[in-house]
Order: structure tokens, then C-alpha cells, then sequence
């Protein structure tokens, strides 16, 4: 009986260790075979990988979006300059358009995709130490892509969902439409500042990445869209003057 009572004991005593280590942070680890936010913004070189991800499209011929190929093309077929085997255009012109067609729903959701990864960068710069000016010039490339994704959204869908952070579930859940109006003043805001801290051109080893002139070109497009055409005049005489 006495053995038996040890025993017990033994058992208990492994089991309430196991739940005090349960509730200990022993178990609290960032995931081991994968890049988190918790143990991956450290250096200037985690920030320039993570500047690269927000320009990362589909290559080739592959994505609807506002940055590829196919998906510009679809939408100049759209407007009435030609048509395509999966009939995107004529779901357009005969009037069953609806938000669940699936060229529709890859818009929305590859803007939204990528609006995301830039709030994840613009709400992460901050931890890393490295040079104000390359900094400042960093996350103004990551609110011009950021600007463009909301133009082209109000200029599309018109009232559209406004994130400029990373959004838990909860706040997800809870977010409402903001008008177009709405959403291409701050988009214009965004733009308008960025260009301030964009360089006029860029080295070899940077070429592809956002100027001052490609910032201005967005925001020109965005005023003319608004019917803002002495605005949109100045921003793009801005550009011939830099005689490229």
C-alpha cells in the first residue's frame, strides 16, 4: 500500500510539472522554420529583403493586378480595346459583372495582398537603426506603391475599406467602406509627401525602384482622374523638367 502511495504520489507530482511548465513561456517561440515579425527586423539588410517583398509581382504573363502585364491588359480590354478567351470582357459589356467574378475578386484581393506587406513594413521600419535619409527614402518607395494600390481601387470599386496598419481579426472584422473621395485624398497626401524624400533617379543596381518622377506620374494620373488639371499640369511639368 505504502508503494502504491509512492507512486501516486510520483505520478502527481510529474503531472503538476507539466502544467506549470504549460504555463510557463517555454512554449512562447517564434516559429523555427519560418521568418516572423518577432525575430526579423534587426538589421539594414532585413529592411532592404523586406522593401524588396513589397515589390514582388507575378512574373511573365501571370496575376491579375494593377502592376502585371495581363492585368493592364484586361483592363484596356475592358474599356472596349479588344476581348479574350475567358470572356472578362463580356461579363463587362453584357451586364453580369459581380463582385464573386473571379477576375473581380483576384483585383481586390492582390491589392489588398499587397497594401498589407507595405502596412507590415511602414509599422516595422521603425525598429531597425540605419541612416535617416535611406530610411526616409524607404518608406516613401513603400507609400507610393502603397498610394498607387489605393488609386487604382477608388478608381475601380470606388468605396473601398481604408487599412494603414496591420489589423489583428478583430479589427479586420470591424472595418467599414471609405468613399473614393475619401480614399484618393489620401492617397494624394501620401504621394505628394513621398515624393520628397524620393530621389530623382537611380544607380543600375537599383533600377526598377520608385523615383521622384514615378511618384509624380501617379500622382498626375490620380489628380487628372479627380478632374484636377491645373494639378495635374504642375506635377507633370515637374517631370519634363528633369530632362530624363
Amino acid at each position: 500500500m505504502k508503494k502504491q502511495n509512492l507512486n501516486n504520489i510520483y505520478i502527481i507530482s510529474i503531472l503538476l510539472g507539466i502544467i506549470n511548465l504549460g504555463c510557463s513561456d517555454i512554449f512562447d517561440k517564434s516559429p523555427l522554420d519560418a521568418v516572423s515579425d518577432g525575430t526579423f527586423w534587426n538589421t539594414e539588410s532585413d529592411a532592404d529583403l523586406a522593401l524588396i517583398g513589397c515589390y514582388d509581382v507575378n512574373e511573365g504573363w501571370g496575376g491579375e493586378d494593377f502592376w502585371v502585364n495581363r492585368g493592364l491588359l484586361f483592363i484596356d480590354l475592358a474599356a472596349g480595346n479588344g476581348s479574350e478567351k475567358e470572356n472578362f470582357t463580356s461579363s463587362i459589356t453584357d451586364g453580369t459583372l459581380n463582385s464573386s467574378h473571379w477576375a473581380m475578386e483576384a483585383y481586390w484581393k492582390h491589392s489588398y495582398e499587397r497594401i498589407a506587406t507595405c502596412n507590415n513594413f511602414l509599422d516595422n521600419i521603425g525598429k531597425i537603426q540605419m541612416k535617416d535619409t535611406k530610411k526616409n527614402m524607404m518608406i516613401s518607395e513603400i507609400r507610393t506603391i502603397r498610394a498607387y494600390e489605393y488609386f487604382n481601387l477608388g478608381l475601380y470599386f470606388g468605396n473601398v475599406p481604408l487599412v494603414e496598419h496591420v489589423l489583428t481579426i478583430e479589427q479586420a472584422n470591424s472595418v467599414f467602406q471609405s468613399t473614393r473621395d475619401v480614399i484618393w485624398a489620401f492617397a494624394e497626401k501620401e504621394l505628394k509627401e513621398s515624393c520628397e524624400a524620393l530621389p530623382p533617379s537611380r544607380p543600375d543596381s537599383e533600377q526598377g525602384r520608385i523615383t521622384q518622377a514615378a511618384a509624380l506620374a501617379i500622382l498626375g494620373r490620380l489628380q487628372m482622374a479627380g478632374k484636377k488639371w491645373s494639378d495635374a499640369a504642375e506635377s507633370y511639368k515637374k517631370i519634363i523638367d528633369y530632362n530624363y
